[in-house]
């Protein structure tokens, strides 16, 4: 019979997988640092400029931004505060992306992940939690979030 895993581990455990060094990103989550995770094995990461979803979601407050973005992309966000965010994707979201509005992380590359308990007012922490193991951001729905966002900044759309 094979052991099951406990759903408040299932979490972190599904998010070590994509360490090179799983003890490394345990013991960092332990002390309250990131870990270092390559992307491009369970997830690729969509890297946004604040000022676009900021401009998507209308507010710069951060519990209007986290609320929305999980009404909107039902999936996990990293904030990297100040600096940009990352829509959890796919692995392989790379090999489609057509959004000229952000970049994505793959294969090769990597991504601070904070610990999943971190959800605010950290340096780097989750906009919007990662609610299941292998629940991800659906492209589309980033890429239209990115278009809403640089269609306000350009006066296009109010």
């Amino acid at each position: 019979m094979p052991a099951r895993v406990k759903p408040e581990t299932a979490i972190p455990q599904w998010l070590i997988s994509a360490a090179d060094d799983p003890a490394e990103a345990q013991q960092d989550w332990q002390a309250g640092r990131p870990a270092v995770l390559s992307t491009g094995i369970i997830f690729d990461a969509v890297k946004i400029h604040p000022t676009v979803i900021h401009a998507a979601v209308r507010s710069t407050t951060e519990t209007a931004v986290s609320t929305t973005l999980a009404e909107t992309l039902d999936g996990p966000v990293i904030c990297h505060y100040g600096h940009w965010y990352y829509a959890l994707v796919p692995p392989q979201t790379t090999e489609t992306w057509m959004s000229p509005h952000a970049t994505v992380r793959g294969r090769g590359a990597w991504v601070g992940v904070p610990p999943i308990e971190i959800t605010a007012r950290e340096l780097l922490h989750w906009s919007v939690p990662v609610v299941r193991a292998g629940k991800l951001c659906a492209p589309g729905d980033v890429a239209e979030v990115l278009r809403i966002g640089a269609a306000r900044l350009e006066g296009i759309l109010l």
